[in-house]
Parts: structure tokens; C-alpha cells; sequence
């Protein structure tokens, strides 16, 4: 069952509009036979993916939930919607997100502790073209070395 927060997330990527991604790149896919639901849950997930990056900018609501749109835009960028309509292809085809990176570092109110590998700066994110289509918008990017964990 789905959380009143995973319900509540607007989509990047409409799933009209992936299914024109996967039409245009691929002709064909497991996507298309997906049903509306799991389209969805797709687009959801890979929305809320994208969510986890460190953006640079402000909200153009502050309340909004979702980090895009930005800046006082009021729509999402081309690049955005493409990068998750990407991510929800290779979710609905299989592929993993799950990371095999070590947490380096908790907090919660004033408790603080560390474990796992020494930090680096590298971003664990599944598909290198998304990423690319992101960095306009990820804090720093240049200190940032992409790693593809799929």
C-alpha cells in the first residue's frame, strides 16, 4: 500500500509523455505494457529519486513538496521531465536503484554519528544521461563525480 506521501507526489514526467520517450527512442518496451497504475508508480518513484539530489536554488513555493519547479518557474524543465521519464523506463524494466554505498553519516535533531567508508564526493545514481540532463541543477557539480550503481 502506498504512503499518503508517495500518493501525494506530483510527477515529474507525465506518463503521456514517457510513453513519447519510449517511442521515440525505443519503438518498443516493457514500459508501454506496464498498466496506468505501475506507470505511475514509476513516475512517483523517479520523481521522488531526482527529489533526493543535493539541488542548488529555492522552491518557487516554498511549501511546494517537490524541488522542481525552481526559482519562480512555474513549470518543470524539459531537461527535468526527460532525466525521470528516463529513471522510470529502467525502473519499469528491472533495473536496481538500490545503492551500495555506506551511510558515512546520521543526524537527527542534535544527535550526530558516522560509520561506513571514508566520505567522497560522488553522487550513486542509476542512469548517467539523467544525471547529465540534472547537473544544471545539482549543488556544485564539478566536485561531483558521477557513478553509475545499475
Amino acid at each position: 500500500m502506498a504512503t499518503p506521501d508517495f500518493v501525494s507526489i506530483t510527477q515529474y514526467a507525465s506518463n503521456s509523455f514517457i510513453d513519447s520517450v519510449v517511442e521515440e527512442r525505443y519503438e518498443q518496451g516493457v514500459w508501454l505494457t506496464q498498466s496506468d497504475a505501475d506507470k505511475t508508480r514509476f513516475a512517483k518513484a523517479s520523481t521522488s529519486y531526482i527529489d533526493r539530489l543535493p539541488i542548488v536554488g529555492y522552491k518557487t513555493v516554498p511549501t511546494q513538496k517537490e524541488e522542481f519547479p525552481r526559482g519562480g518557474d512555474e513549470d518543470i524543465p524539459y531537461k527535468v521531465a526527460y532525466a525521470c521519464a528516463l529513471l522510470a523506463i529502467d525502473m519499469s524494466d528491472g533495473a536496481s536503484f538500490t545503492s551500495d554505498m555506506n551511510v558515512i553519516k546520521e543526524k537527527i535533531g542534535d544527535a550526530e554519528w558516522g560509520y561506513g567508508d571514508e566520505p567522497h564526493n560522488v553522487i550513486d545514481f542509476p542512469n548517467k544521461e539523467a544525471l547529465a540532463l540534472l547537473s544544471p541543477w545539482i549543488r556544485d557539480s564539478r566536485s561531483l563525480d558521477m557513478l553509475n550503481s545499475g
